[in-house]
C-alpha cells in the first residue's frame, strides 16, 4: 500500500512538472519554431470533392514530428473534441514531409498543429507551429474589401470594391457571414428571399475622391481562369472578366496593383455543380443543365415531392444550396429553399410543396459559394470571393 502510494506521488509531481512545449532544455532551447520549420512551404490543398487533402511542409533539418488537425465546427471531422493525430513518416530521417487526410467534412475548414522536436530529445520538447486553414482572421483589420462574384455557367467574373465606414475584424465579418447563412439553412419561404449576395457595391462607403475602384487596378487571373480584368462598360465602380474556357485542375491565380504596388495570391477554383439527378418516385431523370434559353427539359412529377442529388466539388466553409420554383416564364418566385451542404439529399417540405397546384414549373437548384482570402501585414485589402454555379429545368406537377 505504501509503495502505491509513493508511485502515485511521484507521477503527480512528474506531471506537474511536465514543461510546455518549447520550454524543455534541448539543443534548441533558445530557439522559435520558425528556426525548425521553413513556413512559406507549409501547405494545404483539398481535393475537389473536399474529403480529403495534401499537407506538406519543409523542415530546416531531419527532426522528428507530429501533426494534429481537427475541424473548427462541432459537426466536422475531426471533431474540435477528438483531434486526429498523425506521426510523421520516416521517423525523422527527411526534411520533407507531406501526408494524405482522409475521410473529412466538405466546407468544413481545418485547424493544424505541427510539433516538431530534435532527434535526441523525447516529444515533451516539442515547437508547436499553428495555422488554420484560410488564414487567421482574427489578425486582420481593414476598412475595405475588393468582392468578386463569378457564375460558372456565363464562365464571367464580375470585381469591385467595398469601403466599410470604419476599420473591421476579418473574423467578425466571417462570423456575421456564417451567422447570416444559418439563419437562411433549412428554411422555406414563399416568394423570392433574401436575394442579395453580401457586400453589395451600392452599400459601399465612397472615399472623398471618388475613386471608382479605390486603388485596384491592372487585375488579371491565371490556372483556372486566364484573362485580364477590364472596366465594365456602363459601370467604372466595377471590373469584368469572361472566359472562354476554364481549367477546375488549377488554382484560380490573382495578380493585381493596389495601390501602385503589386500584389497576388492563389485561392481554390470556384464551387461546382458536378451532377445533378432528380429522382421521382422509382424514376431517377439526370437534371444538371446550364442552358441559358428557354429549350429547358421538362419532367413529370407525381403529387409528392421529388428528391434532387447533387455531386459537387470546390466547396468552402461559407456555401449552400438553394432551391428556387418559379413561374413557368420566370416572371414570379414561389417559393426559396435553403440547404446546408450536409444534406446529401435534397427536396421540398412536404407541407410546402403541397401549396403548389398542379402545373408547370421553373425549378433552379443553386450552389453558392464564398472564399476569404485575408492575409495579416498583406499590403492590400482582404479579398470576398463568391460563385453561383446552377442547373435549370422543369417539371410538371400531376395530382
Amino acid at each position: 500500500m505504501l509503495r502505491i502510494l509513493i508511485s502515485s506521488l511521484f507521477l503527480g509531481l512528474l506531471a506537474a512538472c511536465k514543461m510546455l512545449p518549447g520550454n524543455m532544455r534541448s539543443e534548441v532551447k533558445n530557439s522559435d519554431v520558425l528556426d525548425l520549420i521553413d513556413e512559406s512551404t507549409v501547405k494545404f490543398s483539398r481535393t475537389a470533392e473536399g474529403t480529403g487533402g495534401d499537407l506538406s511542409f519543409r523542415m530546416k533539418d531531419k527532426y522528428n514530428c507530429r501533426i494534429q488537425y481537427w475541424s473548427d465546427t462541432l459537426d466536422g471531422n475531426p471533431s474540435p473534441k477528438a483531434p486526429m493525430a498523425i506521426d510523421c513518416p520516416n521517423d525523422g530521417q527527411k526534411s520533407e514531409v507531406q501526408f494524405a487526410l482522409e475521410n473529412l467534412t466538405p466546407g468544413a475548414s481545418l485547424n493544424f498543429r505541427i510539433m516538431l522536436w530534435p532527434r535526441n530529445t523525447s516529444f515533451l520538447a516539442n515547437f508547436a507551429y499553428e495555422f488554420a486553414e484560410g488564414g487567421d482572421l482574427a489578425r486582420v483589420q481593414t476598412s475595405s474589401l475588393v468582392v468578386s462574384r463569378y457564375v460558372v455557367p456565363r464562365n464571367s467574373n464580375e470585381i469591385y470594391t467595398y469601403q466599410f465606414p470604419s476599420v473591421t475584424n476579418m473574423k467578425s465579418i466571417k462570423d456575421k457571414l456564417q451567422e447570416d447563412l444559418g439563419k437562411r439553412l433549412n428554411t422555406c419561404v414563399e416568394g423570392p428571399g433574401d436575394t442579395q449576395l453580401p457586400y453589395p457595391r451600392f452599400k459601399s462607403v465612397e472615399d472623398a475622391q471618388k475613386r471608382a475602384l479605390h486603388g485596384l487596378s491592372k487585375l488579371s487571373t491565371d490556372g483556372f481562369g486566364q484573362g485580364i480584368a477590364t472596366v465594365h462598360p456602363f459601370f467604372p465602380t466595377r471590373l469584368t472578366q469572361f472566359f472562354d474556357d476554364v481549367d477546375r485542375q488549377q488554382n484560380w491565380k490573382w495578380s493585381f496593383d493596389w495601390e501602385g504596388r503589386r500584389g497576388g495570391f492563389e485561392v481554390s477554383p470556384p464551387g461546382y455543380l458536378a451532377a445533378l439527378t432528380l429522382t421521382d418516385g422509382n424514376t431517377t431523370t439526370d437534371v444538371r443543365n446550364r442552358l441559358l434559353g428557354n429549350a429547358l427539359p421538362n419532367i413529370d412529377v407525381s403529387s409528392k415531392p421529388f428528391v434532387l442529388t447533387p455531386s459537387i466539388q470546390f466547396v468552402s466553409d461559407l456555401s449552400s444550396f438553394q432551391l428556387t420554383v418559379k413561374s413557368p416564364d420566370a416572371s414570379k418566385t414561389l417559393l426559396r429553399c435553403d440547404f446546408p451542404l450536409k444534406e446529401a439529399s435534397l427536396a421540398i417540405p412536404g407541407n410546402s410543396y403541397a401549396k403548389l397546384p398542379a402545373g408547370e414549373y421553373l425549378v433552379t437548384l443553386t450552389l453558392e459559394t464564398t472564399q476569404i482570402y485575408a492575409r495579416d501585414g498583406a499590403e492590400f485589402p482582404p479579398w470576398v470571393i463568391s460563385s453561383q454555379d446552377w442547373s435549370s429545368f422543369k417539371v410538371n406537377k400531376k395530382m
